[in-house]
């Protein structure tokens, strides 16, 4: 039987979307007040 790849990594897709948010959010509001917006995302 093939086994899904979401069943064999599920952790790095999830990390991936987290990295995506970030970025998303440094790009929408550059400056040292992007990193204050990240840190709140990780913790949410």
């Amino acid at each position: 039987m093939n086994i899904p790849p979401l069943l064999i990594e599920p952790v790095p897709h999830i990390l991936k979307l987290h990295l995506l948010n970030a970025i998303s959010v440094v790009q929408k509001q550059p400056g040292s007040h992007s990193l204050l917006n990240t840190v709140n995302v990780r913790q949410n």
